[in-house]
């Protein structure tokens, strides 16, 4: 039956070619007037919107209009509107207006057009008004505003999109690959928000050229630098300041771009390491992280450019415990990833482009621990680590108004060390070194190709096809996914409906307190990689009158070949090459729900609403008694309410509130006196246990003004308003009765408490920026 439709509508496709006439083709691209930063998904049509197109992701764009028409007008998000008389090259300078986050609604057949379901496009300018932990602006916790996309416990950064986990979300930071999104433990993302240009989220409707996840993309881009005069920002908050500086350099026809971000407790914890040194301390701790993001561009001629672009962010965490003179205990954790990234690009013609990638990425976690016990040593060192090359091509071609086609190839060859273990013991009678070592690589590579077609009566259709050649030692397979998507719109509505067909071929492991940033990730070598197949139908409409717009999503995804991972957290890392033996496996998963999104703009009082009702199951062969249980990644209802009131032009106010029902985890629910006399846990059910539902209120107040050549920005908020006790993790105990047995207490009735631990009640923040 697909492969009907899919022919009917190349039929079509060929035909709109054909009929084709009169038409002159216009280039161009379209930049920030300040900045000069191209501008990514910017409309761009004619007078009577007959004829519209939009900037890609560097900005550029074609446009074939009638022989007839005398100028062009674009418009992008919180920009004024540009127009400018035809020309065989256009270059729109579009200038940011007064009210944040605005956005251009006098055209809205255009938005009708172009407003594409499944995929979110979230402004910068909105993550840095909404109130966070710490005051500092993260883009991963922005997210969770929208619908369908869910935050996990408190405190931490990892993103749960209809119904799949942290480790299914295909995170792109300029086209490299991240496998660890957060600092802190969770409690900040690595995107600096100063040097992010675009921020492009799909949840359904996923374009053929991404592959290897099967739950969502996320791409982040950075900007590309000013090329007219350099630009300084730096901000200071509580815990943690930055620094971001770009601009050009002439003599090369080039622009850069610097930032770093430091996070300072140990200038807090310097008297406590102090005290620990000269012995007045018996304990001191310690947490560093810090980032830096770099980026050159050199254009070559007016049609091709080269850049080079790179990431670091480390992360370390230090303990050290010395009870007595001849006991002492240290131990250390950091994480962090690597990125680089050589491309190149090429306005070929005026309707032919095409990018070219040369990307490396890797990802390193290492645990170590030490003791010393008179004169005794004990040393242990663990260390996971990814690295990974990938060559991309990407090229579009847009042979007139009605289809454009991308196409293009990925190779990928990671090669994943997720245990090495390196143990040493020195005793006064013995010496023991203990080393497991083991590494395992393929090679993938995805060939895909995309049509994007304007089809008569007001329809579009997006027909996508992707394959993956999955090399492993033993084999080699193929895996296709389709995509496909069907739209209809007029003025006031646009109906939608996508296929995405996806794979993945690596899992993530995670200990059952999950969310700290110490997963594991390893290839699908003995376990089958995972395939998800999504049905999705989504709705639009824009009411004019009284700046509303509506989103509406109802979703489907089945899931195969899902695992989990048994032991606790501890033994995850303590484990070795046999970990695959304590996976539960070819599990399959069921999700579908509904999304719903309004949202009022282009006044001084902006609200939104989005409400997420979500059923997620996962039924494993032969576990659980063969019964369904609730996915840990499930949480059936989500709302989040955000108002924003522009009270003058230099304050904003910013009210946001989150309620989440409780998410499912597995704890002890029951409990019984063994032969022995002590309590056992008994667990009746995988992800029994329902969690407290979550709430809570933030506010911020945004004060800007300028003084002299600079702009100054204080932002102050309060997270967590009311002070509602949140838990951030939970534990269990027993209760009971108990009897005195020859001086011995022992219990003659059991009962297993859960409990949860919250850290963080009502915490006021303060930030500060100046840009010149």
């Amino acid at each position: 039956m697909v492969r009907k439709v899919l022919f009917i509508l190349l039929g079509i496709t060929l035909s709109t070619i054909v009929t084709a006439q009169s038409l002159i083709s216009i280039v161009g691209d379209v930049s920030d007037l300040k900045s000069t930063e191209k501008l990514i998904g910017a409309s761009i049509y004619t007078p009577d919107f007959r004829y519209h197109t939009s900037s890609n992701e560097f900005g550029a764009f074609q446009i074939n209009v009638p022989d007839t028409c005398t100028y062009l007008l674009a418009s992008y998000i919180g920009f004024k509107q540009d127009t400018l008389e035809i020309n065989s090259t256009l270059h729109f300078l579009l200038e940011a207006e007064n009210y944040l986050d605005s956005i251009f609604i006098q055209a809205p057949i255009i938005r009708q057009k172009q407003e594409v379901s499944g995929k979110i496009s979230m402004p910068i300018s909105i993550a840095e008004k909404l109130p966070q932990l710490f005051g500092s602006t993260d883009i991963m916790k922005s997210l969770a505003l929208y619908p369908g996309i869910q935050s996990g416990v408190e405190g931490t950064s990892g993103l749960f999109i209809r119904g799949g986990g942290p480790g299914q979300n295909l995170i792109l930071l300029d086209e490299n690959k991240v496998y660890n999104n957060s600092h802190l433990y969770g409690f900040s993302s690595v995107f600096n928000p100063n040097v992010v240009k675009s921020v492009d989220l799909y949840k359904s409707g996923f374009p053929a050229q991404y592959g290897s996840r099967v739950s969502s993309i996320l791409s982040i881009n950075t900007i590309d630098g000013n090329s007219k005069k350099q630009e300084t920002k730096i901000t200071a908050g509580i815990l943690e300041s930055g620094i971001s500086t770009h601009g050009p350099i002439k003599n090369l026809n080039a622009t850069y771009v610097f930032a770093g971000r430091v996070f300072y407790l140990s200038a807090f914890t310097l008297p406590s390491l102090i005290r620990y040194n000269i012995g007045k301390n018996n304990s001191y701790r310690n947490y560093f992280f810090y980032d830096i993001n770099g980026k050159v561009k050199f254009k070559i001629g007016k049609k091709q450019s080269v850049s080079l672009s790179y990431f670091q962010g480390d992360d370390n965490f230090s303990l050290r415990d010395r009870s007595s003179n001849e006991y002492s205990y240290e131990s250390a954790v950091n994480w962090g990833s690597e990125l680089m990234n050589i491309r190149y690009t090429n306005h070929v013609s005026k309707n032919h482009f095409v990018n070219f990638n040369i990307l490396r990425n890797q990802y390193l976690y290492q645990l170590r621990n030490s003791t010393l016990s008179g004169i005794d040593i004990g040393e242990f060192k663990n260390l996971s680590k990814i690295v990974e090359y990938e060559i991309n091509l990407k090229a579009e071609f847009r042979p007139n108004n009605n289809l454009k086609i991308e196409y293009g190839f990925n190779i990928t060859n990671p090669r994943y060390s997720p245990f090495e273990i390196d143990t040493k013991i020195n005793f006064a009678d013995t010496s023991k070194t203990l080393s497991k070592k083991n590494s395992s690589t393929f090679y993938q590579q995805g060939y895909y190709v995309d049509m994007n077609i304007a089809l008569p009566s007001n329809f579009t259709a997006n027909i996508g096809a992707r394959v993956d050649n999955y090399n492993v030692p033993s084999e080699t397979k193929l895996y296709y996914s389709p995509r496909l998507k069907i739209q209809y719109y007029n003025k006031s509505h646009k109906f939608s409906f996508t296929y995405d067909k996806a794979s993945q071929f690596e899992h993530l492991l995670s200990g059952n307190n999950g969310g700290v940033p110490s997963d594991i990730f390893i290839p699908s070598l003995e376990i089958s990689p995972q395939l998800s197949d999504q049905y999705a139908i989504g709705y639009f409409k824009n009411f004019k009158k009284h700046n509303l717009s509506l989103n509406g999503d109802l979703f489907f995804r089945s899931l195969k070949n899902q695992i989990l991972y048994l032991p606790d957290f501890y033994d995850l890392y303590l484990a070795n090459s046999s970990f695959v033996d304590n996976l539960i496996k070819d599990g399959v998963g069921k999700v579908y729900g509904f999304e719903f999104f309004l949202r009022q703009e282009k006044t001084r009082f902006q609200y939104s609403f989005s409400y997420t009702f979500l059923y997620n199951t996962r039924v494993f062969p032969g576990f659980n008694e063969g019964k369904a249980f609730n996915s840990a990644f499930s949480r059936k209802h989500d709302l989040q309410l955000n108002f924003n009131y522009i009270l003058k032009e230099k304050l904003n106010l910013n009210i946001n509130f989150i309620y989440s029902s409780g998410h499912y985890i597995t704890l002890p629910n029951t409990s019984y006196i063994d032969q022995n006399g002590y309590p056992t846990a008994i667990i009746d059910e995988w992800n029994g246990v329902k969690t407290r539902d979550y709430n809570r209120a933030d506010i911020a107040i945004i004060y800007k003004y300028k003084k002299k050549k600079r702009e100054v920005k204080w932002k102050f908020g309060i997270y967590n308003l009311y002070a509602y006790q949140n838990p951030m993790f939970y534990e269990y105990t027993f209760i009971g009765t108990f009897r005195n047995e020859n001086g011995v207490s022992k219990p003659v009735e059991s009962q297993s408490v859960i409990y949860g631990q919250s850290n963080f009640i009502l915490i006021p923040s303060i930030s500060y920026e100046t840009k010149f």
